[in-house]
């Protein structure tokens, strides 16, 4: 299956159904969001898009929400739709011939509750199924009701069933030719068929059922072969239900159930045919999957004969229940780790943001260590040759069509030696450059039309090629240009002797205004100014010659004691920069510019960045990206792209392990790819054209709740919970219990000394963190967690911990000990490092505790609480910055507090109110920028910014934290953590938040355009042109917070200079 069209629809649904009038041959969909607006669409294959054919509201002005959320079923013959979006209400919708909705009426409903509602088969008008609840006798019953399509009216139905189980929960309207409907209850399915009074019931286990679709193939005939329906519950199991046709049988009907296999939980399914089905979920991730035949899956040795075969995965991060950002590569860039997924389907997520590699085709070919592409001639536009070269041989790959395959070049692989270089120059001729010779191929290396070798017989050492000849080091430090001829024959055209021996060599272009540097490699383009830049092993130097002259008109030195291991030189963007790679994974980078336009003399080199992109040794190669534009591919144990804009050096992470050597790689069957040595083996893919966001799955087979990383000792701790059933006094009961998991940071395996930790049961763990501490001297890592016990016959838990893990060790011998644990009235609600000591929201209060010393006992230590606040409803939320916290409210909003130490050393401080938001908000998450402005999110999903008024004269305006600006996300906001998935600068800090305007735009600035606004037109009505602001080229980010969401997107927050803002 190939994905056509991925549309946002930029709103959050609630309904959809599939409708299709009589007089129509397409089917389209009816949409309904939450804010209870609609639209009709339908594709159009001629544009490939989807085209709104109706919208509008169906919100009623007055009525109650249902409760167990909105309800939409369509008429099979698409005459109808039925909405249950407000309690004793049914809204139907009539459907023209045009696919148009004509009408709308509401009908009065006397059932108190509808848990689902399905149109059924087979009637001269609409018939709808409901399935009711009664209260107060506590039970649950099913009624049809018949409506008139003109006047809306409903009647009573062909049947009713005044009695079902009370696990009942699930229609389904069964099709032609079998017609009637299913009931879907906890251990049963009942079939009432349209003609027998009597229930056909089948046994199934006991479980809640989640979503149902009908299995309706072209080729299938349901009279004969029966009606097959796909059933899904909250576990995750995917059944097929079986209605066969038998006289014999009660109603006409012979029901079967049968279990196909177990999946993510899925909510929603879809039913694509040739038994190919889609799988939605909101709590996993969403897939594409085949069912397979019972012969295939017992042949196919699979555990458990399951059949289902996984064909594609949507993935899903929702929902986030926590998340933190770690820079696990040690790179300075962030890559975010959520808890994602609800019970089983539980797991981490590590998101990063890079460029992915697709790979078409790989071999098992390990310890490659170079490779070179070639094509056939001059002329020709694709690859066709692929050279590998090994430490003491060359192997040779040819693309024939669609098949690659060994091929036996003599020149390449005859000798069993290794390949220094290999490129094609003018003439349909290859070049070939090995430690003991330089050799010119002709006739698609059939043979030798010349070579070269050195007269005293020094080894070759290094080489660099280009469309006309190539360079060469000698042992000794001696440098040799070699050009081609017009005969194939290699002419010396220069010669230099350094005082060491040369590390690396880069040919580069300096190409005239308009020319591609791409173009120019290849021998297309129209020349330029071809430089050689060379890097030595021991002075640490990078020397630029002429290629013309073959004289040096540079030097550069670059300091330390690492040597140049790789350069190049390469317009990107509409800059030229030399590239300088250092054998410890640290990038250099200049730019090159004219002084002159006589000669090649006039070159001057500007310095620009310092980047770490590994710690081993970088090789730089040159290729065009997917989109056209150049690029360059920097191979090493974190390998990434380097790519240019008007001013700036550009670095994307590629998502892929340690690549060795790469090359690019245009053949037909191939086109734009490139080639790929790993320690794994040999790969060709495409490379993405831009950067997006990655994301790698980390199974937890629990429910991930609270996570926190420890930067020192590069592990996480991680809360999760799972549900278990366990005896007591000869019952079963299912109970919830917690357990905490020390993983490493880059298996995400357990610490070997530190098994999980199971808490008690009913125990809760609502927060944690990480910090450092100082015992006796020692600088020791802690994870710090906060819990809570949950207790039916209380509102709020009213006891809780605080434990306090200590970390000890290295690599291996890595643990976390439970140092000390201390008891609280109250459920630890949000818990943070403040300087050097805890401070936590419980209950309705804000704690702070310190570390005390346990006499005696070195390295042993106790928290003792030093000072708390109390004027909250229940502290959800606690940031801090300095000496100021944040606390958010459930109800309350935000409070703003002040940390006050005591003059006297060792004796309490105490914690003050300094503002407040008198506003009535429910407050999910709160971030502090500075010591005045906070973020906060609520529970209607807004964003919002508060301000402490430093500057206020009166103590009741200080009092007061400012709302300074709102955002509506559309989503609920589950996390907020400061950091970025983009690479930081060196330069990187905090700045403070009266420099910076977040998105969230300010009522100050609305105003300031407000008023803008005449005074623009009066100066276009007078003829002078405004003048656009210009944004400036160093516009810094000062504030980077992220937040993760209960449906799983991740979204980013940037602070801007008051100047940037005011551009965009």
């Amino acid at each position: 299956l190939e994905l056509v069209l991925d549309e946002p629809l930029n709103a959050e649904l609630q309904i959809v159904q599939v409708i299709r009038h009589a007089a129509h041959e397409q089917d389209q969909l009816f949409v309904v969001t939450k804010l209870k607006q609609y639209c009709i669409l339908s594709y159009s294959p001629e544009h490939q898009c989807l085209m709104t054919r109706q919208s509008g509201s169906v919100r009623d002005r007055i009525g109650k929400d249902v409760e167990g959320g909105p309800i939409g079923v369509a008429d099979p013959e698409g005459r109808l739709i039925g909405l249950h979006l407000c309690e004793g209400l049914l809204k139907l919708l009539t459907i023209d011939k045009s696919g148009r909705v004509s009408k709308m009426d509401d009908c009065r409903l006397s059932e108190a509750k509808v848990l689902d509602l399905a149109f059924l088969h087979g009637y001269p008008k609409p018939t709808v199924a409901l399935l009711g609840e009664d209260p107060t006798w506590e039970r649950r019953y099913l009624v049809t009701q018949g409506i008139d399509g003109n006047t809306a009216q409903m009647s009573s139905g062909p049947f009713e069933v005044k009695s079902l189980p009370t696990t009942a929960s699930m229609l389904i309207a069964v099709p032609p030719p079998l017609y009637g409907l299913l009931i879907v209850a906890g251990d049963v399915i009942l079939y009432r068929s349209r003609s027998s009074t009597s229930l056909v019931q089948v046994q199934i286990p006991l479980t809640s059922m989640q979503a149902s679709t009908v299995m309706e193939d072209p080729d299938i005939d349901p009279a004969t072969r029966g009606i097959r329906i796909l059933l899904s519950d909250c576990l995750g199991k995917v059944y097929l239900l079986l209605l066969q046709p038998d006289p014999s049988a009660d109603a006409g009907v012979a029901l079967s159930f049968d279990l196909l296999g177990e999946t993510s939980g899925a909510y929603s399914l879809a039913y694509l045919g040739r038994g190919i089905a889609f799988l939605g979920s909101y709590s996993a991730d969403s897939k594409i999957v085949r069912f397979r035949t019972p012969e295939e899956a017992s042949g196919s040795g699979n555990s458990g004969n399951s059949r289902i075969e996984v064909l594609d995965v949507y993935e899903n991060l929702g929902p986030i229940t926590d998340m933190c950002v770690v820079d696990l590569d040690r790179q300075g860039q962030g890559q975010i780790v959520t808890c994602s997924g609800t019970s089983r389907d539980g797991s981490l997520r590590v998101v990063r943001n890079g460029i992915g590699i697709a790979a078409q085709s790989s071999l098992d070919l390990v310890g490659v260590q170079g490779l070179f592409a070639l094509r056939a001639g001059d002329d020709s536009m694709f690859d066709e040759v692929l050279v590998l070269s090994f430490l003491n041989e060359t192997r040779c790959l040819r693309i024939d069509g669609e098949m690659m395959s060994e091929a036996a070049i003599p020149s390449f692989t005859e000798a069993a030696i290794r390949t220094l270089y290999a490129g094609n120059v003018c003439g349909n001729r290859w070049i070939h450059v090995t430690p003991a010779v330089v050799e010119v191929i002709a006739d698609g290396g059939a043979h030798v039309s010349d070579s070269w070798s050195s007269p005293e017989g020094l080894r070759i050492t290094v080489a660099a090629g280009y469309s006309e000849g190539v360079v060469v080091s000698l042992e000794g430090g001696e440098v040799m240009h070699l050009e081609v001829g017009d005969e194939g024959k290699l002419v010396g055209r220069g010669h230099l002797t350094l005082q060491h021996e040369v590390s690396c060599i880069g040919i580069g272009v300096i190409p005239e205004d308009g020319e591609d540097v791409m173009d120019v490699e290849d021998g297309h383009g129209g020349g330029g100014r071809r430089v050689v830049a060379l890097g030595t092993w021991d002075e640490f130097c990078v020397r630029i010659l002429s290629l013309e002259r073959f004289e040096e008109v540079h030097a550069e030195h670059i300091g330390g004691d690492v040597q140049a291991r790789s350069i190049l030189i390469s317009r990107l963007g509409s800059v030229v920069h030399l590239l300088v790679a250092l054998g410890d994974g640290q990038l250099f980078s200049w730019t090159l510019a004219r002084t002159s336009s006589e000669g090649d003399a006039g070159l001057t080199l500007r310095p620009g960045k310092r980047l770490r992109l590994g710690v081993q040794p970088l090789d730089l190669r040159l290729f065009r990206a997917g989109n056209g534009e150049v690029a360059v591919f920097a191979a090493c144990d974190k390998p990434c792209v380097l790519s240019g804009d008007d001013t700036r050096l550009l670095c994307a992470n590629v998502n892929s392990g340690e690549v060795q050597v790469m090359c690019p790689f245009h053949a037909e069957s191939f086109p734009n790819c490139i080639a790929l040595a790993t320690e794994d083996g040999f790969t060709i893919g495409t490379i993405d054209n831009v950067q997006r966001l990655h994301v790698q799955t980390v199974p937890m087979h629990s429910e991930p709740r609270k996570i926190a990383h420890a930067r020192g000792h590069r592990c996480f701790c991680v809360a999760a919970e799972r549900h278990e059933s366990i005896e007591e006094y000869g019952m079963f009961q299912e109970v919830q219990l917690a357990s905490l998991h020390f993983l490493d940071d880059v298996t995400f395996e357990e610490l070997m000394l530190t098994p999980k930790m199971d808490l008690d049961q009913s125990e809760s763990v609502m927060a944690m963190a990480s910090m450092p501490l100082s015992i006796d001297g020692n600088d020791v890592e802690l994870f710090v967690v906060g819990t809570g016990h949950e207790d039916e016959e209380c509102i709020e838990p009213e006891h809780g911990r605080i434990l306090v893990f200590v970390l000890t060790g290295v690599g291996q011998d890595r643990r976390a000990e439970l140092k000390c644990e201390f008891g609280v009235r109250g459920c630890v609600y949000s818990l943070q490092e403040f300087q050097g000591k805890i401070i936590c929201g419980v209950n309705s209060e804000v704690h702070i505790y310190t570390f005390e010393k346990v006499d005696g006992l070195e390295g042993e230590f106790d928290l003792r609480r030093e000072c708390f606040y109390r004027t909250h409803m229940l502290v959800v939320d606690i940031d801090h910055h300095g000496e100021f916290i944040a606390a958010g409210d459930l109800i309350r909003s935000v409070t703003m507090l002040r940390y006050v130490p005591n003059a006297e050393p060792g004796m309490p401080g105490h914690l003050e109110e300094s503002a407040h938001d008198y506003a009535a908000s429910w407050i999910t998450q709160v971030h502090m920028l500075d010591e005045e402005y906070c973020i906060a999110a609520e529970n209607s999903n807004n964003l919002f910014t508060l301000r402490r008024d430093v500057e206020a004269t009166t103590d009741e305006e200080k009092s007061r934290l400012q709302l300074k600006g709102e955002y509506h996300v559309g989503e609920f906001v589950n996390k907020l953590v400061a950091g970025s998935l983009v690479m930081r600068g060196a330069d990187g800090g905090r700045t403070p938040a009266s420099e910076v305007t977040t998105e969230a735009a300010t009522s100050e600035s609305k105003m300031e355009l407000q008023a803008e606004k005449p005074e623009l037109g009066a100066a276009k009505a007078s003829g002078t042109k405004e003048p656009r602001p210009r944004l400036s080229t160093d516009t810094q980010v000062l504030h980077s917070v992220l937040f993760g969401t209960v449906s799983g997107a991740i979204g980013v927050i940037l602070g801007l200079k008051k100047e940037d803002y005011d551009f965009f």
